[in-house]
């Protein structure tokens, strides 16, 4: 017997099954790692079902595990969503 090579979108070593109610999708952890936000060019992260941008809070759907990075196709930020604060350096502390 002999095993099939990874697909994109199949599950391969790299993959993250992301599973809701009935609905599964996989993400590839290596994408989530390159994608950014078309409109910011920052990073996303996953968020449930969707890919959301960490600054400017635009959400982008996911379809059959392939990611819709349209601005035009984006969702509103989530009621009181705030952006994500980098760590900051000039906190005094010392290392």
């Amino acid at each position: 017997m002999r095993a099939e090579p990874a697909r994109p979108g199949g599950r391969g070593m790299d993959s993250k099954p992301i599973l809701k109610g009935r609905l599964e999708m996989t993400v590839d952890r290596l994408l989530l790692e390159i994608l950014a936000c078309p409109e910011c060019k920052v990073g996303i992260e996953l968020k449930e079902d969707r890919l959301v941008c960490m600054k400017c809070g635009r959400r982008y759907r996911i379809e059959d595990g392939i990611p819709i990075m349209l601005v035009d196709e984006a969702e509103p930020p989530a009621p009181g969503w705030r952006p994500k604060q980098a760590p900051d350096s000039s906190s005094g502390e010392q290392g």
